[in-house]
């Protein structure tokens, strides 16, 4: 099988002929022919003369280390060498940590833990809990008297 080579520089021939070596049973493969797939995570070389047929051979990884998230609620992942150039691929959700509620008056950030792990999140809902008026102030007066609740 002429596609096992070495980072696939050779390919099957259609010619019959006799042999048992690559250059006399293969055709030569270029660069040019292969198609770096899926292309969110490998670009082509762009050197049309280069022998290979292969993703090592003939492609450059796009790794997410460059990426910028396009979304805001997002942070790139921590992990090294990861392939990608959307944010599907390089992004995960921020944690509640780095997020402020909208207003303090109606909101109290939610603990950031749960169950150890951070709280992933970057919204109201999700980070904060609604402060209700019953339990978030006091109903007294300055004079002694009570204020009615509504």
């Amino acid at each position: 099988d002429c596609g096992a080579s070495p980072r696939g520089v050779w390919k099957n021939s259609s010619r019959q002929g006799l042999g048992s070596t690559y250059p006399e049973c293969c055709d030569k493969s270029y660069c040019a022919d292969f198609t770096c797939q899926p292309s969110t995570q490998w670009v082509s070389r762009n050197l049309s003369s280069l022998r290979g047929g292969n993703t090592e051979a003939c492609c450059q990884p796009l790794t997410c280390k460059h990426y910028t998230c396009k979304d805001p609620s997002l942070v790139l992942k921590q992990a090294a060498g990861l392939l990608g150039s959307t944010d599907e691929e390089c992004c995960e959700l921020k944690s509640c940590k780095d997020y402020t509620c909208s207003d303090a008056t109606k909101w109290t950030k939610r603990p950031v833990l749960v169950d150890g792990v951070l709280r992933k999140g970057f919204d109201d809902a999700t980070c904060c809990e609604e402060i209700f008026c019953m339990h978030s102030i006091d109903c007294e007066r300055v004079d002694g008297s009570k204020w009615r609740t509504k």
